[in-house]
């Protein structure tokens, strides 16, 4: 499994994906990053590589940031006593991606809808790890 910066690295790309595409054609390498983005929906693809390649080309583009700063993500984990939390994660599994949005968004790798995913709970079997 991918590290947690890798993971919240990935789900940073997934929600701006259409932004950082416009920022490659923009900076006039387009076609590679489009083809870094493309592997990077493969999970045969080797993550930190595939993440470093993106960064070199967002750099070319004059992005002066990091894609492995703070890792964000889904809450920790309720107690039992604790309100339900519900976030739409990853489809895949592969990032640390979680919207708090009433309609599932869309994973821009997979094109798939991202999947809800409940946390805590009153301990009467619906919260996290229930069915």
């Amino acid at each position: 499994m991918a590290s947690a910066p890798d993971r919240a690295a990935l789900a940073w790309i997934c929600q701006r994906y259409e932004q950082i595409r416009q920022l490659g054609r923009q900076g006039e390498v387009g076609d590679a990053l489009d083809a870094a983005l493309g592997a990077l929906a493969r999970p045969d693809g080797e993550l930190p590589v595939l993440l470093d390649r993106v960064e070199e080309l967002l750099r070319h583009c004059g992005w002066g940031g990091s894609l492995r700063g703070d890792t964000g993500g889904v809450p920790a984990l309720l107690g039992p006593g604790e309100p339900l939390v519900e976030a739409y994660v990853c489809p895949t599994g592969r990032c640390a991606r979680a919207d708090f949005a009433a309609r599932p968004p869309v994973c821009s790798f997979t094109r798939r809808a991202l999947t809800l995913k409940r946390y805590g709970g009153y301990g009467d079997g619906h919260g996290a790890g229930s069915p």
